[in-house]
């Protein structure tokens, strides 16, 4: 039977009306007549994580597969507060969440009640929007208003720009009785519609676009988009275009240009005008290299479109001239670039520099010692056909960047705000919306943090882990500041000497561990076979050259390109 609670009532019905299908519930008193009300729903797939953090970045990950907004529900109290993390990177990313905190009647609140405090827009600088449900819904119009915001809040959640809205739920006292009442819910549809340019707009880009001989198209973190993919390629044909984009950006294709790094590294910036475009095209979201970032704010770009359904569009390279207030995959279907008059040497220029980029990193790996670098040049080759890859921050998402896409993995980072959390928790979640193999390179520090993301009963068997542990944050080392200082051992890298092997006998996980080439590349063998289990390979790399290998990869680079 129903709750007695007619705004939980509604609540459920009009989730189940828009095609919600997961929700994440943590455990608690105050949130039991949602628990109830959901769980007696054989409509939803229902998800019971003790952990509020793990529980918002579970869901995230699984509304990064389904493009289909999570519930994530929560008793009062602090427990609202751990959600924030996986709030956040939501936002960032536009992932749909649906927000539930159970909360103590208002007149409650900082009057001393048990679990209590200020949930109100909790969350106000990290989402789409703020919502409350009434406490007591006494009369026709007070169930309207309830019913409205509901509404509005789960359509919002799906916007063009989509992402997490927070519903506010004070509820009194009883809190776990049923009635056989129901109500029927009104259901407020949105109608897809889409932006175009207007043919006054078409001409004015299609002339800026005539007038620059060299063009750059950039692409930021991506779903996959068969539309995306196969008219960048189009554009890609035009001798004056070149196109970057990074894993996370799943775009490929024979002339796009994939290892950003790499590439840049290898220019003298005595001699950048060649490779300087001067029609710069963004889209997508956060960029990961910092270099690119530096570079093009760097140089004389006369123009620079960002694409972006968004009011208010980033600026990432200072240049911005134009922001074309569209989808992506709406422009680039929209926009017919006018016909190229002559040949252009651009492109040509960039791939001339890429080939000799590629050759100098073969030379360079097949004869680097033992290092996160070779460690990744190993793993990476290893991963199924047609399968994900979870990248974990931040070591290791910038070291797959120095190695060329493969086609048919998808990959995925948490990049909207990149920080350290949740990196597994996500990577579960994800792997449970996945019919394939879901692979999650994380570093050791990232690994540990999460360690609660495995505290669930919703592994993947399918899923595996691959921890390179060097001893701490290997990045510190890396970045010249922290690297410069005596605290860096202490302070930054924060040295350890843990290993993920007691979290695989907690949570009765598969687990290896390699300390050479050899092994590693002997364990990768049966590290994809099927099993009953997910499987942990744990990595040790040399914790004091990992920064020296990868400096002088960079100047090999350099040195054999020029």
């Amino acid at each position: 039977m129903p709750t007695t609670k007619k705004s939980v009532q509604s609540l459920v019905k009009i989730c189940e009306s828009k095609g919600i299908s997961n929700i994440v519930v943590s455990p608690g008193s105050r949130n039991a007549p949602l628990a109830i009300e959901f769980d007696n729903n054989k409509s939803f797939t229902h998800f019971q994580i003790t952990d509020e953090r793990v529980a918002g970045f579970f869901a995230l990950g699984l509304a990064q597969q389904s493009s289909k907004a999570s519930v994530i529900c929560c008793t009062s109290g602090t427990a609202a507060l751990n959600y924030a993390p996986a709030i956040a990177e939501a936002y960032y990313q536009r992932i749909p969440l649906i927000i539930l905190t159970a909360d103590r009647p208002v007149q409650w609140i900082d009057q001393g009640a048990g679990q209590s405090m200020r949930q109100l827009d909790l969350y106000s600088n990290y989402i789409l929007k703020s919502f409350q449900l009434p406490q007591n819904i006494k009369s026709s119009e007070e169930q309207w208003y309830n019913d409205r915001i509901i509404n509005e809040a789960i359509n919002l959640a799906h916007n063009a720009v989509p992402g997490p809205v927070h519903i506010n739920i004070p509820l009194e006292e009883p809190l776990y009785e049923t009635e056989e009442n129901e109500h029927v819910p009104k259901i407020i549809k949105p109608v897809e519609t889409k932006r175009a340019l207007t043919a006054r707009s078409l001409e004015e880009l299609q002339a800026i676009w005539k007038i620059h001989e060299k063009k750059m198209i950039i692409c930021g973190m991506l779903p996959n988009n068969p539309v995306i993919n196969q008219r960048i390629n189009e554009l890609a044909k035009d001798s004056s275009v070149v196109v970057l984009c990074e894993s996370h950006s799943n775009v490929n294709g024979p002339i796009i240009f994939q290892c950003i790094d790499r590439l840049i590294e290898s220019f003298d910036r005595n001699h950048i005008e060649p490779y300087t475009p001067d029609l710069l095209v963004s889209f997508g979201h956060s960029i990961i290299s910092k270099k690119i970032k530096s570079l093009l704010a760097s140089l004389p770009i006369k123009s620079h479109w960002h694409i972006d359904s968004i009011n208010n569009p980033n600026d990432t390279f200072q240049h911005l001239t134009h922001h074309i207030k569209m989808a992506p995959a709406d422009f680039l279907t929209t926009f017919e670039p006018p016909s190229q008059d002559s040949f252009s040497e651009f492109q040509s220029k960039y791939d001339e520099r890429e080939k000799l980029c590629c050759s100098a990193h073969d030379r360079f790996i097949q004869s680097a010692a033992f290092s996160d670098l070779k460690a990744f040049s190993i793993i990476l080759p290893h991963l199924p056909r047609n399968s994900m890859l979870q990248m974990g921050n931040s070591a290791s998402v910038r070291y797959v960047q120095l190695f060329n896409q493969r086609p048919d993995i998808s990959y995925f980072a948490n990049r909207g705000v990149s920080g350290i959390e949740g990196c597994t928790s996500t990577a579960c979640g994800a792997a449970f919306n996945y019919l394939g193999t879901t692979t999650l390179i994380t570093g050791d520090l990232s690994f540990l943090y999460d360690s609660n993301g495995l505290w669930h009963n919703y592994i993947n068997s399918n899923l595996r882990i691959i921890v390179i542990n060097n001893q701490g944050g290997g990045i510190f080392r890396i970045i010249d500041g922290p690297s410069k200082t005596n605290q860096l051992s202490n302070y930054f890298e924060a040295h350890h000497d843990m290993t993920a092997k007691k979290n695989a006998e907690k949570f009765d996980l598969e687990y290896e561990a390699v300390h050479d080439e050899a092994s590693l590349a002997l364990a990768l063998e049966t590290f994809y076979h099927s099993s009953s289990k997910a499987k942990i390979l744990e990595v040790f790399t040399p914790r004091i050259i990992n920064d020296k290998v990868l400096k002088d990869y960079f100047r090999f680079i350099y040195k054999e390109t020029h």
